[in-house]
């Protein structure tokens, strides 16, 4: 799909906010043989957890970062995958005056991928849309409309500055599994397997590449990851534990006394909602 086009349909479209529903699904959920909405397009939103979409007999597998858009009518089936809750936003919009020809947004269906910031920024403006649309009124109607534009705009803007690509170096190939397994708690052996490679090999290479062991390092990262949750959300201890791969709370816990000097619940008192 030539994205220049795509973009030049959504600048001549006239769109129109129908709503936004922010959805919870269990783990081992599935769904066969439906069709999406009606009359309305949509984007599908990752907050938590992953979820494989087939539209149209394509496969997307979605996960915070990998923003879905389908048009209606379209044959879907979608199963959560893992062990996770399946949390997302789905933001439904309409096409006005626009038949549904093959070139049509009404038939388009594609992913767009995201970096961890610039999905923070999406996620805002959802949140934005999320609380207008408790709105009534025409006001309510235009601060929709544009900021169902700003969406789609920055979605745009984002995917040209996060073009999938192999990474050139094997590390950063590397970096970003460790980063996107957070949860799994993988250890260092299973990462080194998932590259076909042998323990005592990968730890003096990845080393070598990073000046870190790689146990240090993902300590690391999942240290990072908390601070973030824990000053940004109002996320329990145990989901903030959970979120980056600890199943027990209190081991997590110690874990980040032992690092930091604080508890974590002391820690989200002190620098909730704030920078650190």
């Amino acid at each position: 799909m030539n994205q220049n086009n795509l973009v030049l349909k959504y600048a001549k479209a006239n769109l129109e906010m129908d709503e936004a529903f922010h959805i919870c699904v269990p783990p081992g959920s599935r769904v066969d043989a439906v069709t999406t909405m009606q009359g309305v397009c949509g984007f599908v939103i990752p907050i938590h957890g992953k979820a494989l979409f087939k539209v149209c007999n394509e496969n997307y597998e979605l996960k915070r970062g990998t923003i879905l858009h389908a048009g209606p009518d379209m044959n879907l089936s979608k199963e959560v995958i893992g062990e996770e809750e399946w949390e997302f936003i789905l933001l439904h919009y309409r096409v006005l005056q626009e038949e549904k020809r093959i070139d049509s947004l009404l038939n388009m269906h594609y992913t767009i991928n995201l970096f961890p910031s610039q999905s923070e920024e999406i996620m805002k403006i959802t949140d934005y849309i999320m609380d207008q649309q408790k709105q009534y009124g025409t006001r309510y109607m235009l601060s929709t409309k544009i900021l169902l534009y700003e969406l789609i705009e920055k979605l745009f803007a984002f995917s040209e500055e996060c073009p999938v690509k192999k990474p050139k170096d094997w590390i950063e190939e590397v970096l970003l599994y460790i980063q996107e397994h957070l949860e799994d708690n993988l250890s260092v052996s299973q990462i080194a397997e998932h590259f076909k490679m042998g323990g005592k090999q990968f730890s003096y290479s990845f080393q070598k590449k990073t000046g870190l062991p790689p146990k240090r390092y993902i300590m690391d990262i999942q240290l990072k990851k908390a601070k973030e949750l824990l000053s940004e959300s109002s996320l329990s201890i145990a989901e903030v534990s959970r979120r980056i791969g600890y199943e027990d709370a209190l081991h997590f816990s110690r874990m980040f006394k032992r690092s930091t000097g604080i508890a974590p619940s002391v820690f989200h008192r002190h620098f909730g909602k704030n920078p650190y």
